[in-house]
């Protein structure tokens, strides 16, 4: 029978204090010396990205939560393109000539709100493009207004966060793919479903009213829950009977 251990956080740090300074320590030389090293590649990384899209910042910065729920700025190469809708101009032709069908996700940033990706598929108005609802970042907008809540890191725009528990509601007529993972409503968890507090049966039961879904997908971290893949296959064979 499994038992529950509660370690004192504190106490450990203190009890181990001499490990993690040298630990903190070696973070920081380590990523100075990366740096150092790595500088030129990074610079030719910078320039073919402002080279690609130029006119737009090749770095993009953004408020991330870390540990105890502390805020700091968080620094990468853009991997994201501006102007999306033009781009989506001229990838629909190609998804259409490929047979490929594009899916726009719902996230808890104001560009991926149910409103703004509907708005998308109106003007678009296209069988090659669809929506994938994500029900961990549903769930995590179902709660925005909780005072932990990411959405209130992430979201950028002076306008209030619409906390919204029918998200999946609106953007079903043109869900075409799910990824499906479980939280509580206050971080992008990756549970396992059933591990948090989303409503399967709710879920599972419109998801099956769905008219165009071609694909679900699970997008749980399970290897945390030591769980083998057949046990995994096993557990969304029973999700999916739900509802």
């Amino acid at each position: 029978r499994e038992k529950k251990a509660l370690l004192d956080r504190n106490k450990v740090l203190r009890l181990r204090r001499n490990y993690w300074i040298v630990r903190r320590t070696q973070d920081i030389l380590l990523s100075v010396l990366a740096l150092l090293v790595l500088w030129p590649v990074m610079l030719v990384v910078a320039l073919a990205v402002w080279i690609d899209s130029p006119g737009a910042s090749p770095i993009f910065s953004q408020d991330r939560v870390g540990r105890d729920g502390k805020v700091f700025r968080f620094y990468k190469f853009r991997s994201m393109v501006p102007n999306a809708e033009e781009k989506l101009k001229e990838l629909l032709p190609e998804a259409e000539k490929n047979d490929v069908i594009i899916a726009l996700e719902n996230i808890w940033t104001s560009p991926n709100t149910p409103e703004v990706l509907l708005d998308v598929m109106e003007k678009f108005d296209s069988p090659y493009l669809g929506l994938c609802y994500d029900s961990g970042h549903a769930n995590i907008m179902k709660y925005a207004k909780r005072e932990n809540s990411p959405a209130k890191i992430w979201w950028n725009t002076p306008e209030e966060i619409p906390q919204d528990d029918r998200i999946l509601e609106k953007m079903l007529p043109y869900v075409v793919n799910c990824h499906l993972h479980d939280n509580c409503g206050e971080r992008d968890d990756h549970f396992l479903p059933g591990k948090g507090n989303i409503n399967w049966d709710h879920i599972m039961g419109l998801l099956k009213k769905a008219p165009r879904l071609k694909c679900i997908q699970n997008e749980s971290g399970y290897n945390s829950d030591t769980l083998a893949t057949k046990e995994v296959v096993k557990l969304f064979e029973d999700l999916c009977k739900r509802g």
